[in-house]
């Protein structure tokens, strides 16, 4: 018989000695936390994967709020690289460790758009 019927002396305790009931042991409290906080963190990347495919994924014209049609007031050229001199290399290019740009500066700046068209008489 597994079951104690007689009550017991004062001696002996009612609950093992060990850990009190109900209490998993330490190294199981360290691998439910451990899994917790990979699952909030897998989860908070999902989402923020999930946000970052849905902005990329569309044209700007495609957000709400983002939509913007061109009226035909200003012509922006095609940008373009500015010239280097002979020798020089590009900042990216691997014998340029330092990156210097040895383009002149203001080759570097965004090219302005032609003059604006009169839409209204």
């Amino acid at each position: 018989m597994s079951e104690r019927t007689l009550p017991y002396t004062p001696g002996e305790q009612a609950v093992p000695a060990g850990r009190p009931i109900g209490e998993p042991p330490r190294e199981r409290r360290l691998l439910r936390a451990v899994a917790r906080w990979s699952l909030i963190v897998a989860v908070a990347g999902g989402i923020g994967i999930g946000t970052h495919l849905f902005v990329t994924a569309q044209d700007r014209t495609d957000l709400p709020g983002l939509a913007t049609r061109s009226d035909g007031r200003w012509d922006f050229p095609t940008q373009r690289l500015p010239a280097l001199p002979a020798d020089a290399m590009r900042p990216a290019h691997p014998r340029n460790p330092a990156g210097i740009h040895h383009a002149d500066l203001r080759d570097l700046l965004v090219t302005a758009p032609a003059a604006p068209s009169r839409t209204r008489s």
